[in-house]
């Protein structure tokens, strides 16, 4: 295996763990959102 084919794959490998790692920081997010709704809905009914 040549070095431009491995790093070509470390790459791509970094870029997928990214992108998957942005994806769970959304979902993160909206469920935070979601959490901190429901709290304050409990609080001020």
């Amino acid at each position: 295996m040549s070095e431009v084919s491995k790093n070509t794959i470390l790459t791509s490998f970094a870029d997928i763990e990214s992108v998957s790692v942005k994806k769970t920081a959304k979902i993160n997010f909206f469920i935070e959102i979601f959490l901190v709704k429901d709290i304050h809905g409990i609080i001020f009914t």
